[in-house]
């Protein structure tokens, strides 16, 4: 299974986002997990086996800003947004309207509700 791991500043760069890709694979009741991480070699990626209890570099160090470029980037392709504050203020809207839709539903039931409570405890009118 591919897992993304993140962490933030590094020593002389505080404002670094650090991103280690690893590929764990489950061991047995003898072996532990084996873990394997993207490296990149050149301009091309390749998988290292790290021991899963040692703390090795990430796969890649970016600035904030580059990070959130690729952020960005990745939202668009994946879900269609221009960017995630997009993404989120179509996620509050969507939010609202179901609310309100909800507001209503339970507004409308708990009339009903009233209505047929007070026919039931209605007194009758004396008929002469």
């Amino acid at each position: 299974m591919i897992r993304v791991f993140i962490s933030y500043g590094h020593g002389f760069m505080p404002d670094a986002v650090q991103i280690a890709i690893v590929n764990e694979f489950p061991g047995d009741v003898a072996n532990s997990p084996s873990r394997m991480i993207a490296r990149f070699d050149g301009d091309i990626l390749t998988w290292e086996q790290v021991d899963p209890m040692v703390v090795t570099k990430p796969t890649l160090t970016l600035t904030d800003d580059m990070a959130r470029a690729l952020m960005e980037e990745l939202t668009r392709h994946y879900h269609g947004a221009d960017d995630s504050r997009a993404l989120r203020r179509d996620y509050d809207a969507e939010r609202k309207r179901v609310d309100d839709l909800t507001g209503h539903l339970a507004f409308a039931l708990g009339a009903l509700v009233s209505r047929e409570a007070a026919r039931e405890h209605a007194v009758p009118a004396n008929p002469r």
